[in-house]
C-alpha cells in the first residue's frame, strides 16, 4: 500500500471525468479549488515537516485551476508563517476568473508576484525549501511552451523539493 505522499498516478481522462461529474452534482469549481488547496497546504506542511516559520515556498502558478490552486495554498501556508512568493505565467487577462482572483488575494497580503523572466525567479526556486508546481493541468496540448519551458527547467536545475498540483 502506497504512503501518504505515494499516491498512485491517475490519468488526465479520469481526473476530466471526476472533475466534470462534480461540476454536474453542483459542486462549484471554487469550492474544488479550495479543497484543492486546503489538501496542497497540508501535504505541503508535512513535506516541510510542520516548521513553516522558518520555510522559503515558492509558488509556480500558471493561468489555470492548478494557478488557483497553488495560489490559494499558498494563501493558506503565508497564514501558517512561511515566507511566501509566486511566479505568474500569464497576465490577468490570460488567467482564468478564479486564478485572477487567487492574484489578487495574494497582492492583498503583500506576497511577492514574480513574472517569469525576472533575474530574480531563478534565485526564488534554488532558495525555497519547496516549489508548488502549479504550472499545467488537464489542459496541456504538446510539449510546454515559454514560458512555463524555461520554469521547469530551472526548476529541474536547481533540484528543488516540489510538490506538483494535479
Amino acid at each position: 500500500m502506497p504512503g501518504a505522499l505515494e499516491l498512485p498516478p491517475i490519468s488526465t481522462a479520469i481526473l476530466a471525468d471526476v472533475e466534470q461529474a462534480a461540476v454536474d452534482c453542483g459542486v462549484t469549481r471554487d469550492q474544488m479549488t479550495e479543497a484543492a488547496a486546503r489538501a496542497a497546504a497540508a501535504i505541503s506542511r508535512k513535506m516541510l515537516d510542520n516548521q513553516l516559520a522558518a520555510a522559503t515556498v515558492v509558488a509556480l502558478a500558471g493561468n489555470g485551476v492548478k494557478g488557483s490552486v497553488a495560489l490559494q495554498a499558498l494563501r493558506i501556508l503565508h497564514g501558517f508563517g512561511a515566507q511566501c512568493s509566486a511566479v505568474l505565467v500569464g497576465g490577468e487577462r490570460d488567467m482564468r476568473p478564479e486564478t485572477a482572483r487567487a492574484v489578487a488575494v495574494c497582492e492583498l497580503l503583500r506576497l511577492p508576484l514574480l513574472q517569469p523572466r525576472s533575474p530574480a525567479v531563478r534565485g526564488a526556486v534554488a532558495d525555497a525549501k519547496l516549489v508548488l508546481d502549479g504550472l499545467v493541468g488537464v489542459g496541456l496540448d504538446g510539449a510546454p511552451r515559454e514560458p512555463l519551458a524555461s520554469l521547469i527547467r530551472i526548476s529541474n536545475e536547481v533540484r528543488a523539493n516540489a510538490l506538483s498540483l494535479e
